[in-house]
C-alpha cells in the first residue's frame, strides 16, 4: 500500500537561451510508490528528473517534500533531502571494487587517517542485500554484468540514505534475462517503504511496475493515470503523442533497386537479436526505436565495429565477414556515428583534414598527403553540400554543429561508399541545417546508393525514409512503408503497445 504524498511538485518551469523545456509541470510521488514518468524525446523528462536531483534550478514553481517546501542548490542537498538517481548509464569505475564503487563520492569512515575497508565492505553487503542481491565486493566492477553494475548503483543510493529513487531507463542496455532482476529488486524498493519514478520507453513496464504515472509531451503536463488505467496501452499513447496525425505522404516514393547489403539471423550480446534485414539500392530504409532498442549496436554490426555473436552479413551478394572497420570501409559501408564528436571528428584538426581522413589514400601520392588535392575536395563538397566555414583551413571545432555534420558527410562521400549508415544525422542541429541533411540523403539514394537511416525522431524517421524498420528490445518488430504508416502507428510499434494494423510488407 502506499502511503502520504511524499514529493509534490507545482508550477515547474525551466527555460534554456529562452525556450522552455518545462512549463507548469506538476507531480505528485507518494510513499512507498512506483511512479512512472512517460512521454517522448524531448517532452521534459530529462529536465524535471535534474531540476529533483539538484542538476538545475527550476525558473519557477516549488518542491516540496513531506508538506516541506524546499530547494536543491546542488546535487548533494537533493541527496541530503532524500533523492537519489539511478542513472542510464550507472556513474561507476570499472577498475575499483564493488564496495569502493558503492562509497564513491562519499566520506568512507575512518580511525585517523586509516581507511575502514572492512566496515566499507560490511556496509555494501548490508545495502547489497536490502535490495536481494548478493555480490562479492571485492570483485572489480569492469568483471559485472550491465544489470549488477546498476545493483551497485541503487546500493550507493541506498548508502545515501534515499527515499525518492529515481530510475532513468534502468532495463535500456539490459538482455532480457536481466530484466527480472530489476522488476524483482523494483518490488523490494516498494515493499521497503521507498519512492521510485521509473522512466520508461517500455509501456509494458510502466503497466507491469508502477501504481501510478505521470505523462509529459512538449514540456507540459498531459495527465496522469492510476494502475488500471495504464493496462489501455492505446489510450496511453494517445496521451503521449497528442492528437493523431494524419499520414505522412512522400512526394518522391519510389521503386527500390538491388540489395546492396542483407543480414540474416544477425545477434549480439542480447542488444541485437535474431535481425533480419535488405538494404536495397536507391532507398532510405529508417530505424525507428527508443534508446536501448538496439539501433546503434546493429549499425556498428554492419559496419565492421562489431562482430556478430550469430547470423551472416552479404555485400553485393558475397559474404562479408567484419573483422574491423577498415575492412567495412574497403568493402564500400560507410557509418555515420551518433557521437560525431568523439568518434567521427578531431576537434583540433582543419576542415580540409577531417573531410580526407576516411580517404587519405586518394589524397596521397609517394607516400605524402597532397594538400593541393585535398582542398580541391574541399571546394566541391563546400558548394554541393553548402559547408559553411572560413576556409579548408578552418578548425572542424569551431564550426556549427549543422556545418559540423556536414563534413563528417563529406569526409565518407569521399570514400565512395555504397551503403551509408546514419545514425542520429540531425541531432543537435538547427532546422535549417536538419533539412539539408535531409536534402542530401535522398540526393545519395538517388544517385543508387543505399542509405540505413537512424533518428529518435519518429516524425523525421517517417519523413525521410521510404522504408520503415521498428526495433524493439534488440528486434526488428514491424517491416513498413513508411508513405502508408502513421506517426500514432510507428509509436505504439515503439512502446509495444497492440496495434491491430501491425504487419509486414509483402
Amino acid at each position: 500500500m502506499t502511503g502520504e504524498v511524499w514529493l509534490r511538485v507545482r508550477g515547474v518551469g525551466k527555460s534554456f537561451a529562452g525556450v522552455p523545456a518545462l512549463d507548469g509541470v506538476d507531480l505528485d510521488v507518494r510513499a512507498g510508490e512506483v511512479h512512472g514518468l512517460i512521454g517522448q524525446n524531448g517532452a521534459g523528462k530529462s529536465t524535471l528528473i535534474k531540476i529533483l536531483a539538484g542538476v538545475h534550478r527550476p525558473g519557477a514553481g516549488t518542491i516540496e517534500i513531506e508538506h516541506e517546501q524546499v530547494s536543491f542548490p546542488d546535487a548533494a542537498a537533493a541527496n541530503a533531502a532524500g533523492i537519489a538517481v539511478l542513472h542510464q548509464e550507472p556513474q561507476v569505475v570499472a577498475d575499483l571494487a564493488v564496495y569502493e564503487n558503492v562509497y564513491l563520492g562519499l566520506v568512507p569512515p575512518r580511525v585517523g587517517p586509516l581507511i575502514r575497508r572492512n566496515e566499507m565492505r560490511r556496509t555494501c553487503r548490508e545495502m547489497l542485500e536490502r535490495l536481494g542481491v548478493t555480490l562479492d565486493v571485492d570483485e572489480r566492477i569492469s568483471a559485472l554484468s550491465a544489470a549488477q553494475t546498476a545493483m551497485v548503483g541503487l546500493a550507493r543510493c541506498l548508502l545515501l540514505g534515499a527515499q525518492l529513487i529515481i530510475m532513468d531507463e534502468p532495463t535500456a542496455s539490459l538482455g532480457a534475462h536481466e530484466v527480472e532482476q530489476v522488476y524483482r529488486t523494483v518490488e523490494r524498493l516498494r515493499a521497503d517503504g521507498l519512492s521510485v519514478i521509473y522512466v520508461s520507453h517500455r509501456l509494458d513496464e510502466i503497466a507491469a511496475l508502477c501504481d501510478r504515472a505521470t505523462v509529459l509531451r512538449d514540456g507540459r503536463l498531459v495527465g496522469g493515470l492510476d494502475h488500471d488505467e495504464l493496462q489501455d496501452r492505446q489510450n496511453l499513447v494517445r496521451m503521449i503523442l497528442g492528437v493523431e496525425p494524419s499520414r505522412l505522404v512522400r512526394a518522391d516514393d519510389r521503386e527500390p533497386g538491388e540489395v546492396a547489403l542483407s543480414a540474416r539471423g544477425l545477434s549480439w550480446r542480447n542488444r541485437v537479436v535474431d535481425v533480419d534485414l535488405d538494404l536495397h539500392r536507391g532507398e532510405v530504409t529508417g530505424i525507428a526505436g527508443f534508446v536501448g532498442a538496439g539501433r546503434s549496436e546493429l549499425a556498428h554490426l554492419l559496419f565492421g565495429a562489431a562482430r556478430p555473436d550469430a547470423g551472416r552479413i552479404e555485400i553485393g551478394g558475397a559474404p562479408f565477414r567484419a573483422s574491423s572497420p577498415r575492412e567495412g570501409i574497403r568493402r564500400g559501408v560507410a557509418l555515420l556515428p551518433e557521437d560525431r564528436r568523439h568518434q567521427a571528428s578531431v576537434g583540433e584538426w582543419s576542415v580540409r583534414e577531417n573531410l580526407t581522413l576516411a580517404a587519405l589514400s586518394s589524397f596521397a601520392s609517394g607516400g605524402f598527403i597532397r594538400r593541393r588535392r585535398e582542398r580541391e575536395r574541399y571546394a566541391i563538397d563546400e558548394g554541393r553540400l553548402g559547408i559553411k566555414a572560413v576556409g579548408a583551413e578552418s578548425r572542424f571545432s569551431h564550426l556549427s554543429g549543422g556545418n559540423q555534420q556536414k563534413v563528417v558527410i563529406a569526409k565518407w562521400l569521399a570514400t565512395d561508399a555504397d551503403i551509408l549508415i546514419f545514425d542520429e544525422p540531425t541531432q543537435g542541429v538547427d532546422v535549417g541545417a536538419q533539412e539539408e541533411i535531409h536534402r542530401l540523403v535522398r540526393d545519395i539514394v538517388a544517385d543508387g546508393r543505399a542509405v540505413l537511416f537512424i533518428s529518435s525522431d519518429l516524425e523525421e524517421t517517417l519523413r525521410v525514409s521510404d522504408r520503415l524498420l521498428v526495433m524493439r528490445e534488440g528486434r526488428i518488430v514491424a517491416d513498413r512503408r513508411a508513405r502508408t504508416t502513421t506517426l500514432q502507428e510507428t509509436l505504439a510499434l515503439c512502446f509495444g503497445a497492440e496495434d491491430p494494423l501491425a504487419g509486414h510488407v509483402g
